[in-house]
C-alpha cells in the first residue's frame, strides 16, 4: 500500500482552536502591516515537531503572509521554505516520544521575494485591518498500511521565532492530526497531467505584485 500523504495548513491565530496556546493569541492580537515590514525575513525561522515516521517533503513547505482589510477582503502571499537541520530528540517527562525536530529557512529566492514585497507594501502604503503569518507544509509517512486500514493519528507542534534576538514560541501544541490523503496514482505515460491542489497553485509574490 502505498504512503499516505498528509497536506496541512495551519494559522497563527485559530480563533478556539485549543491547540494555539492562549499567550500566542494573545501575542499576535496586533499584528499588522507594520508588523511584517519590520521582520528581516533572514532571520525568519520554524520548526516542525513530527514523529520519527514521518517526513516533510521536499519544496512542500511555505511561510505564508495573509493581509486583510477592514472590509473583510484579503490577499495572501506564499514565500517557500527549505530545511537547515532535522534531529531526533525524545519528549516527555513520564510518557517518552521520540519525535524529529526540523528547523527551517526561507530560501534564497524567497528572502528576496519577501524583500520586494515589503518594498511594495512600503510603496504603495498598503493599510490592511489584519496580518497573520502561516505556515503550509505536506508530510509522507514512511510506514505502509495493508488495504483497508486506517493510519493512527499523530501529534505535530509547530514553533516560530519572527527575530534572531527573540526565542521560539509556540504556534501549534500538539495537534492531533486524524484526516489523511492517500498519494495520486503515479502518470502513466502520454497522459495528460492532472490539476494540482489550491495550495500547490499559490506562488511567492514577486516585485510586479
Amino acid at each position: 500500500m502505498k504512503r499516505t500523504v498528509i497536506l496541512l495548513v495551519v494559522g497563527l491565530i485559530v480563533g478556539g482552536c485549543s491547540t494555539v496556546p492562549l499567550r500566542t493569541m494573545w501575542r499576535l492580537r496586533n499584528f499588522s502591516v507594520q508588523n511584517v515590514t519590520s521582520i528581516d525575513p533572514n532571520e525568519l525561522r520554524a520548526r516542525i515537531i513530527l514523529p520519527v515516521d514521518m517526513l516533510l517533503k521536499p519544496d512542500s513547505s511555505h511561510i505564508v503572509i495573509e493581509l486583510t482589510d477592514d472590509k473583510g477582503h484579503g490577499d495572501s502571499y506564499k514565500f517557500p521554505l527549505e530545511i537547515i537541520e532535522r534531529e531526533e530528540i525524545t519528549q516527555g517527562r513520564f510518557r517518552k516520544k521520540h519525535v524529529a525536530l526540523s528547523t527551517l529557512r526561507l530560501s534564497r529566492q524567497a528572502v528576496s521575494d519577501f524583500v520586494r514585497f515589503q518594498k511594495g507594501l512600503r510603496i504603495k502604503e498598503r493599510k490592511h485591518g489584519r496580518a497573520g503569518v502561516h505556515v503550509s507544509s505536506a508530510f509522507d509517512r514512511s510506514e505502509t498500511f495493508k488495504k483497508g486500514e486506517t493510519p493512527k493519528p499523530f501529534e505535530l507542534s509547530i514553533l516560530l521565532k519572527l527575530k534572531a534576538n527573540e526565542d521560539y514560541f509556540t504556534l501549534i501544541d500538539k495537534a492531533k492530526i486524524i484526516k489523511f490523503e492517500k498519494n495520486k496514482p503515479e502518470q502513466k505515460k502520454d497522459e495528460p497531467e492532472q490539476n494540482s491542489s489550491l495550495e500547490d497553485k499559490k506562488q511567492p509574490v514577486n516585485g510586479n505584485d
